[in-house]
């Protein structure tokens, strides 16, 4: 169980460091060009960690 906590822990940083990640991407402008893209990407991105963390129990 304690092993468990912890792998939930780690991927709870995990998906916060892929955030500021693709924050960092859209800013730079490489991933997307148009605030439509950003957009989209934004709410397509968010969207797939929320369903992992509710999976996991993580808020």
């Amino acid at each position: 169980m304690a092993q468990q906590i912890v792998r939930i822990s780690s991927l709870a940083k995990t998906l916060e460091t892929f955030e500021n990640a693709a924050e960092s991407i859209l800013q730079s402008g490489i991933a997307c060009h148009t605030a439509e893209e950003i957009e989209a990407f934004k709410k397509g991105f968010k969207a797939a960690l929320d369903l992992v963390r509710r999976e996991y129990g993580i808020k």
